[in-house]
């Protein structure tokens, strides 16, 4: 499960975009993040508990791409979920997100 619904998922949220001053793994996809490379950081509290996570580059565009997709449904992701959630929005709400290959070609749906 991916999807959530971003009015009873998050009761603060903080977006920064810094340059790796060390090497992180991407919440997403595992990627490495370097030093000097840009990213994305974000701070979350839910329920009063708050967390970081961290996101390569390609990841951050794509999560601006499922929000796009999702526009008007009001709904983001868990994190560590976002492919899951875009699998999810194709099934669930026959929305595609741009420049994802879901489902992937050459795979018979049936």
């Amino acid at each position: 499960m991916g999807l959530a619904d971003y009015e009873e998922y998050v009761d603060v949220e903080s977006i920064s975009r810094p340059r790796a001053r060390k090497t992180y793994e991407c919440v997403e996809c595992g990627g490495k993040i370097e030093p000097g490379d840009k990213y994305r950081r974000d701070f979350q509290a839910v329920d009063g508990c708050g967390s970081t996570f961290i996101m390569c580059r390609e990841c951050d565009d794509l999560t601006g791409r499922f929000h796009e997709a999702a526009k008007g449904l009001d709904l983001t992701f868990y994190y560590g979920g976002l492919r899951s959630a875009i699998r999810e929005l194709h099934h669930e709400f026959d929305r595609q997100v741009p420049g994802y290959d879901y489902p992937p070609r050459g795979l018979d749906p049936s």
